[in-house]
């Protein structure tokens, strides 16, 4: 297997498994063969200074999931932004962060009601950035 090649990801409930699989390879209970993670509609986050700092981590919430809320996820988002404010302050290497938070996308961070007649409307260009 290519290490260099492995990206964890999760959405919904796996979310919450693949960040509490992280805060284990943080706790050397796991050893580290990814090279990014993505989390989506994430439920129970960990707190963000359990995660890994040697990992790229990408976490999407839509603000209107009805199922995990967002609160939830923009308050582990901001925690980990923080903790690489810091490090980046002190001088120490900072870990590839993105968020992407949907305006329009639902607990999968899709707009259901979107159309082929729909190219050039927000909900569409929303997902198009996304899934790029």
């Amino acid at each position: 297997i290519d290490t260099t090649r492995i990206t964890l990801r999760g959405g919904s409930f796996g979310s919450f498994v693949t960040t509490h699989l992280l805060t284990g390879i943080k706790a050397g209970k796991f050893k580290n063969i990814f090279n990014g993670v993505h989390c989506c509609g994430g439920v129970k986050y960990p707190i963000a200074a359990e995660m890994p700092d040697n990992i790229p981590i990408l976490i999407a919430h839509s603000i209107n999931d009805p199922i995990a809320k967002f609160s939830n996820a923009r308050q582990f988002m901001e925690q980990l932004l923080l903790m690489n404010l810091v490090r980046e302050k002190n001088g120490q290497a900072t870990q590839q962060i993105q968020t992407i938070v949907s305006e329009t996308g639902n607990h999968h961070m899709i707009a259901t009601h979107l159309t082929n007649e729909m190219k050039e409307s927000k909900e569409f260009n929303e997902m198009r950035h996304y899934l790029e």
